[in-house]
C-alpha cells in the first residue's frame, strides 16, 4: 500500500481512514477495540496504522472525552504543584502523582498528608556555604572550585559552576532529608 502524506505533520485518524477505505469512526472503533468491527476491517486498519506509524493524538482525545487520564504531573515548583492538587480536588477528581521542587513548607505538609508525592530539596544552607567558600578563594587570589565547566554557556563564555546534588524527598525519606533543617524537620513528625 502506498502512503502519500504531507511530511510536515504526523498522520491523523482521517489519514488512516482514507488509506484503509473506512470512516474515521471505524478507525476509532478499532482503536477502542469495539466488538462490532469485522476482523478483516480491523486487520486492514491496523496494517495502515503500522505503515503510517500512527499514534492517537492524546490532546484531541482529552478534548473529546473530557478525561485526561493523567497519572502524574512534574511541576517546576511546589507552588504550582499545590495549585494542581487544589484544582483537581475542587473538580472532584482523583489526585494524580504530583512532584514539585523547592521544599516549600506547605508542600512538605502536603507530602506528609499523602497528597503531593514529592519535592526536590536543594539545601540553600549548603549553597550559601559553597558560595562563601568560593568568594573567599577568589579574594585570596585562588581559583574558585568548580565541578561543572561545560553546562553554563552564556553566549560569551562557559561559566564554571559548583553544583550540589538535589535530593528527591517523599513521605518515606522526609524525616531523614530534613533532619538538619530546623524548620522543615518539625513538619515531618
Amino acid at each position: 500500500m502506498t502512503t502519500q502524506l504531507p511530511k510536515d505533520r504526523a498522520p491523523s485518524i482521517r489519514d488512516v481512514a482514507r488509506l484503509a477505505g473506512v470512516s474515521y469512526q471505524t478507525v476509532s472503533r478499532v482503536l477502542n477495540n469495539h466488538p462490532s468491527i469485522r476482523e478483516t476491517t480491523r486487520a486492514r486498519v491496523t496494517q495502515v496504522m503500522e505503515e503510517l506509524q500512527y499514534r492517537p493524538n492524546r490532546a484531541a482525545r482529552m478534548l473529546v472525552t473530557r478525561h485526561s487520564r493523567t497519572i502524574g504531573v512534574l511541576s517546576p515548583n511546589d507552588t504550582l504543584a499545590r495549585a494542581i492538587i487544589t484544582s483537581v480536588k475542587a473538580a472532584g477528581k482523583p489526585i494524580p502523582v504530583v512532584a514539585g521542587q523547592d521544599s516549600e513548607a506547605e508542600s512538605v505538609k502536603s507530602i506528609m498528608a499523602g497528597e503531593q508525592y514529592s519535592t526536590i530539596n536543594k539545601d540553600t544552607r549548603l549553597l550559601v556555604n559553597q558560595a562563601i567558600a568560593m568568594v573567599k578563594d577568589l579574594q585570596a587570589g585562588k581559583k574558585a572550585p568548580a565541578n561543572d565547566t561545560k553546562s553554563y554557556n552564556n553566549g560569551v563564555k562557559v561559566v564554571p559552576a559548583f553544583l550540589l546534588p538535589p535530593v528527591i524527598v517523599t513521605k518515606a525519606n522526609a524525616a531523614k532529608a530534613y533532619a538538619n533543617d530546623p524548620v522543615l524537620s518539625l513538619l515531618t513528625k
